[in-house]
Parts: structure tokens; sequence; C-alpha cells
């Protein structure tokens, strides 16, 4: 069950990046947090619930896969949620009325019949966080459309990535702070 921030957590946090306690100033008090979305996700894992452009890896991969299968072209099979992706994936979505957002929401990873982020979590230990209250989903969303608030042991944050090398989590995270946005690099097994 998803937990709100405190100031235990963000001091813990703050201690564990080698931060100032004074950033936690800018929290209010947990009474104000909006209640955060029964979301349930095995223990450990990340699974993201959307595929969008910049994306890539062994998810693009599957859902590239999934929309051949339905007679749907994305173009070459090779993990890059580019163009050609983003239009098959609108084809999809319209052929089945659904939204036609041309994201990978979750509606249309259902209708796809593909799992994402579970089977490859071992995989990609490296996860570009944003540090900020899950408040703040919409925001960081309107940067990283694949953001969703995700958890760990010490609380729970936006999770805008995972990766399996270090420097594209890197990148990801230099990425975020230039949008404004508190960023870290978390490694998850």
């Amino acid at each position: 069950m998803p937990k709100l921030l405190t100031a235990a957590f963000v001091s813990g946090m703050l201690a564990f990046w080698g931060l100032s306690s004074q950033a936690q100033t800018r929290l209010p008090p947990p009474s104000v947090l909006p209640p955060t979305p029964n979301v349930s996700s095995p223990t450990g894992s990340v699974v993201r619930r959307s595929l969008g452009f910049g994306d890539f890896g062994r998810d693009v991969e599957a859902l590239q896969r999934a929309l051949v299968s339905n007679g749907i072209n994305p173009g070459p099979i090779d993990g890059d949620y580019g163009t050609l992706t983003h239009d098959a994936v609108r084809e999809f979505q319209q052929l089945y009325d659904l939204p036609v957002t041309g994201i990978a929401d979750q509606e249309t990873l259902d209708g796809l019949g593909v799992g994402i982020g579970e089977e490859f979590a071992n995989d990609l230990p490296y996860v570009a966080a944003v540090t900020e209250p899950p408040r703040y989903l919409g925001r960081v969303q309107r940067v990283f459309g694949n953001a969703v608030v995700d958890s760990a042991r010490q609380g729970e944050f936006i999770n805008i990535g995972r990766y399996s090398s270090r420097s594209s989590a890197a990148e990801r995270v230099r990425e975020a702070r230039r949008s404004g946005f508190d960023a870290r690099i978390l490694y998850q097994r």
C-alpha cells in the first residue's frame, strides 16, 4: 500500500544523497497531500504504465512485436519508440476504439496483450527518479509522458525511466534537472 511522503522519509532521502535538510521545508504537512491512487505492483519491481516517444529497449520491442502480430506495421523491430511506432500505436488505437494518442498507455498495452516493466525489471536496475512528492506527477508527465508514481523501501518517488546502464539513467536525470525537477538515480535489484 502506498505511503504518503513524510518529513522522516524526506530527511532520510536527503541524508542519503548528502543534501541539506532545508529542502524539506518545501513540502506541505502530510494532511495537505491528496490521497495516492491504490496501484498495486509486485514488491521490488517497477511497473511502467505507458510507453511513448523516446522510450527504448525490450519493452518497446515487445510492443512492436505485438503490433506486428495484430497486422500493424511499426517499422523495424528495433526497440526504439519513434515516429513509425507512434503511428502504428495510433492506428491500433483507432481500430479498437481506444483514445487515439499515439502513446501506448495501459489500456492500449492490455489490448495488445503486452505487459511491460515486470519481465525485464532485473535487467534494468538503474531508475531515473524525480524525488518530488507524488502530487507533482502531472507536471512531470508534461515533460516525461511515461512517468508514474513508484516506491522503494525509502518511500515514494516519480519514476521517469528504468535503464540497464547508469550512463543512460544519468542522461535522463540531467534532462529532468534541466526541466527544473529534483532528480536522482536509484539502483534497484
